[in-house]
C-alpha cells in the first residue's frame, strides 16, 4: 500500500474507533447501488472495495 493510502486508512480507522459496537449498527448510510447500509456494513463494503481496486491497480501495473 502506498504511503498516502496508508495514512488515509489510519486516519479513517482512528475516526471509526470512536463509535461503539451499538452505534455501528445504529447509524444508516445511503449507498447509490446497495441502498441503506448500517455503518458497520458500509465499513465492511469499503474495506472490500478498496482492496479490490488495489489488487486491480497492482495487476495492471505489473
Amino acid at each position: 500500500m502506498n504511503v498516502r493510502l496508508t495514512k488515509e486508512v489510519n486516519r479513517l480507522a482512528a475516526k471509526l474507533n470512536r463509535f461503539s459496537e451499538a452505534e455501528l449498527d445504529l447509524y444508516i448510510l445511503p449507498h447509490p447501488l446497495l441502498g441503506k447500509l448500517t455503518l458497520r456494513e458500509m465499513i465492511y463494503f469499503t474495506c472490500y472495495h478498496v482492496q479490490h481496486h488495489q489488487e486491480l491497480t497492482t495487476k495492471n501495473l505489473s
